[in-house]
């Protein structure tokens, strides 16, 4: 009876991955709410049931259910990512320096639970902290070109525009496919009035991001200003 039990929830944990594996988030969830009451001492279905939850925008509930997958199994590092993502969807990023700190003891060679720590300090404007973090994340990675952009993020919220451009040039010297760096490099340009540079850094980041109406919207500013009247109202029809 034990065996024939433990196939029925396994079914139940493999129905749902399928579901998840093809986003149907909603089965899914059913799958493993059915698992959970059937054996609620199991810290995978209330993991995968977190993963449902989160790409339903549900971050509460996801949060709820990595916690009580952590309290089942505190060892598993991803449950920590787990929940830290879902609170700094919820902007409680105190909380998520706390899972990022678990998961990087755990797991000191993950580089993104290092980056989105960084981030988090950030976001609670703990500038020192989140450039240290950055400085251990070059160190250790130097191709890692989102540590050099996020730096440079840091710097605009201090208003060291210099430092910024700096670290943007690095960040787009390591990638120049990213998207985000050309716009934020443009956004700066435009912040000095440097039209035909604004215009030339927003024409990048939309060839890589065509559909961007903001970047479109600010290289019609450029343009206005570059006298450029014709591809201004081309930029703010495509907007539009």
């Amino acid at each position: 009876v034990c065996s024939y039990a433990q196939y029925k929830v396994d079914r139940l944990i493999l129905s749902g991955r399928v579901a998840l594996h093809y986003e149907d988030y909603v089965l899914s969830i059913q799958y493993f709410n059915q698992a959970i009451s059937k054996k609620p001492y199991l810290w995978e279905p209330w993991q995968l049931r977190a993963i449902a939850k989160y790409y339903l925008d549900d971050w509460n509930g996801a949060e709820a259910d990595a916690s009580k997958a952590i309290e089942l199994n505190p060892y598993i590092t991803g449950l920590y990512d787990l929940r830290g993502i879902s609170r700094i969807r919820q902007e409680r990023y105190e909380g998520a320096i706390e899972d990022y700190s678990k998961a990087i003891t755990l797991e000191p060679d993950n580089r993104n639970f290092w980056y989105n720590r960084a981030a988090c300090y950030m976001e609670l404007k703990s500038y020192d902290k989140a450039l240290l973090q950055l400085d251990t994340v070059i160190s250790r990675w130097e191709k890692y070109a989102p540590s050099y952009l996020l730096k440079a993020e840091v710097y605009l919220k201090t208003k060291d525009t210099l430092a910024a451009e700096r670290w943007i040039d690095k960040s787009l010297q390591i990638d120049s496919f990213n998207a985000n760096a050309w716009r934020v490099r443009a956004g700066l340009a435009l912040h000095k009035e440097q039209w035909k540079a604004a215009d030339m850094y927003f024409s990048k980041a939309l060839h890589l991001k065509p559909k961007d109406a903001g970047s479109l919207i600010n290289r019609a500013l450029a343009r206005l200003r570059l006298n450029n009247l014709r591809g201004a109202m081309s930029d703010y029809d495509e907007a539009l």
